[in-house]
């Protein structure tokens, strides 16, 4: 649900247009999936779980890009999903093509 409300959040905005095709990739590829340990701002932390992942979904839901860190304190980014969303529109992605987001921590 809270994917769906995101990808509604994100149709509102002019500059992004979302194809069926995209919005299909995306409602199957849930972004708490990709968010274990993050960050809003640096100061706060985050460790979520299989249990406690649902106390922090509009945090992971929201059109932001998301400090990420795991047990080595390795810190990356998990990217903004209108931006994603964009991206994979301007590069015409059709069925059966994979898109690897170079530079990403979060997979």
């Amino acid at each position: 649900i809270e994917q769906e409300r995101l990808l509604d959040n994100i149709r509102r905005k002019a500059w992004v247009r979302i194809s069926p095709r995209v919005e299909d990739a995306f409602l199957r590829n849930p972004r708490h999936f990709f968010v274990r340990n993050f960050s809003v701002d640096y100061d706060h932390w985050i460790e979520v779980d299989r249990e406690t992942v649902y106390n922090y979904l509009p945090l992971i839901y929201s059109d932001a890009t998301l400090l990420i860190w795991d047990k080595d304190g390795f810190l990356s980014t998990i990217s903004q999903p209108s931006l994603v969303l964009h991206m994979l529109e301007l590069l015409d992605v059709h069925e059966g093509m994979r898109v690897f987001e170079l530079g990403t921590g979060s997979g």
